[in-house]
């Protein structure tokens, strides 16, 4: 059953820098209600910096780089790693590599427990640890894990060995944890991942292993013993009257972009019109630019669109509408307008996902609407970083 969700926990849905909120047309801010749904668990970063686990259906703040909190909405992922947390020989999936020795429970780990473990190396070439015969695809992988020197700052090497290439990242770690990862497409089989400093005698503590299908690394997906599936979270709403301005509006969005996929901040329609007759989208998409869309009847009113942004950094969004009156403001800057176009009646909102079931993720740290056309100068307020 899907929770309703006034983000976030009541205390922030209060006011303009909340996660989510509108504004009535007295200018007073409320609560915005969404439908959300998880069917698993999922982990997310506290306001203590530490990786907690939440449960299913239970929508996740993340305080990742940020001290006020936002909504983390991630796709269907799957680690692939029989033992995430525990990296070490006697866990019964990790093996010594080239003279490599672990211990468990040595440290403690990003999560606040004392389940982190040690690996030593002894200066052979592929010294370390190894989980052999995971099986993956043709296609595009996340290696990823979590590093902290014991002493020094060493070079660690992670690796998948598909048979034929030596898939690997080499990185410099420190004595503060840090999440590592790297991208690359295996041949299909099961194939082996590894834990090394090369040529090198050290010590250094490691946490969170996780293989994944994609281009970037998502939340960490515990694993004892067999691959994990975090399944997608899923954030709508019919929302009350008045929430969606029907002949003009704005919305402001503080949001971080993933690697290479579209993100939808907020897509709202007509459902008697299909999925795309009548709509007002917002998105980042899957080239990385910013795009404001609004169909109305099947037509195109605007599609305004930004450079490629960077991904992983956070962004002040604003776009406006009304007949004939469309404006997509970035950072404090003008982007893009349009002077020509009809506005859409909508009766739907979706946070982080496409209407036709198709999961587009990122983190939302704000989002605000308004069924007013704020002024230009009000927008590039809002967006002044």
């Amino acid at each position: 059953m899907a929770n309703t969700l006034k983000l976030g926990n009541g205390k922030w849905a209060t006011g303009k820098d909340t996660v989510m909120s509108f504004s009535d047309t007295n200018n007073n801010f409320k609560p915005l209600p969404f439908d959300f749904s998880r069917a698993s668990s999922a982990t997310v970063v506290n306001q203590s910096g530490l990786i907690e686990t939440v449960q299913s259906g239970t929508p996740r703040i993340d305080f990742e780089g940020n001290t006020k909190g936002a909504l983390k909405l991630e796709p269907t992922r799957t680690n692939l790693i029989k033992s995430s947390g525990d990296i070490s020989t006697q866990s019964t999936y990790w093996l010594p590599n080239q003279g490599g020795t672990s211990i468990q429970n040595a440290n403690t780990a990003p999560d606040g427990l004392n389940t982190a473990s040690q690996i030593n190396t002894f200066g052979q070439q592929y010294g370390g640890i190894t989980q052999p015969s995971i099986s993956v695809t043709a296609t595009a992988h996340t290696y990823s894990v979590y590093l902290k020197a014991e002493n020094g700052t060493p070079n660690i090497r992670l690796i998948f060995y598909d048979g034929a290439t030596f898939h690997s990242s080499d990185f410099t770690i420190s004595s503060e944890w840090k999440r590592y990862s790297f991208q690359f497409t295996p041949i299909s089989g099961s194939h082996n991942i590894y834990i090394t400093c090369p040529n090198a005698a050290t010590s250094f503590y490691s946490w969170g292993a996780q293989l994944e299908v994609g281009s970037y690394p998502t939340s960490i997906i515990p694993t004892s013993g067999s691959a994990v599936t975090r399944v997608a979270d899923s954030c709508s709403q019919t929302p009350p009257s008045g929430v969606i301005g029907q002949t003009e509006g704005s919305i402001y969005s503080e949001f971080k972009s993933l690697d290479d996929v579209a993100n939808i901040m907020l897509w709202m329609r007509n459902p008697s019109g299909g999925v795309y007759g009548d709509m007002i989208k917002f998105e980042c998409g899957g080239d990385n630019k910013l795009r404001f869309e609004v169909r109305a009847s099947n037509v195109t009113s605007c599609n305004l669109m930004s450079d490629v942004l960077p991904t992983n950094i956070y962004y002040k969004v604003a776009v406006a509408y009304k007949q004939n009156d469309f404006v997509l403001y970035l950072n404090g800057v003008q982007i893009s307008v349009d002077t020509s176009g009809n506005i859409p009646t909508c009766s739907e909102m979706y946070v982080g996902k496409y209407i036709d079931g198709g999961i587009r993720m990122g983190v939302v740290k704000s989002l605000n609407m308004y069924n007013t056309r704020l002024s230009n100068a009000e927008l590039q307020a809002l967006t002044t970083i």
